[in-house]
């Protein structure tokens, strides 16, 4: 195999593992009132295209971004950042979310401030939202809002 193709292979895999998983504001991290400890993740990677809210956002341009998510019992904060190479376009978003647990229910409330330094920008997201894991067949509802 040709150095091209493994580091292509290499970058495809990367790509998939680190946007192959739910929004930081979706996925809370759900942990017991005996776990007392801090843990968190960091990830980094490329996007061919970047897409925020349905829209393509820089026109067709990539972005990299990196990610530090931390979380001590059920509160989570985190820090993203994208920039693309193309064009004169960096972006911030620091969040912060509470979840819990009652039974077969998860709710969360979340938090994130965007901040958009190459032009000064800077906008709120509020969001919420359960799942519930009780019905048959290991089937789950949840639900998501944001404003």
């Amino acid at each position: 195999m040709s150095s091209r193709r493994f580091i292509l292979l290499t970058t495809i895999c990367v790509i998939q593992t680190v946007f192959a998983h739910e929004p930081e504001a979706s996925a809370p991290v759900a942990q017991s009132e005996s776990e007392g400890g801090i843990s968190g993740h960091f990830h980094g990677g490329w996007a061919s295209r970047y897409f925020l809210e349905g829209r393509d956002a820089l026109d067709g341009d990539s972005l990299w971004v990196s990610s530090l998510e931390l979380a001590w019992k059920n509160l989570t904060s985190g820090v993203w950042y994208g920039r693309s190479p193309d064009q004169d376009y960096d972006e911030l978003q620091l969040s912060f979310a509470a979840s819990q647990s009652i039974g077969d229910v998860e709710f969360y409330a979340a938090f994130t401030h965007l901040r958009t330094p190459f032009n000064g920008l800077d906008d709120k997201e509020v969001g919420a939202g359960f799942s519930w894991a009780g019905l048959p067949n290991r089937i789950e509802f949840t639900g998501d809002a944001y404003y």
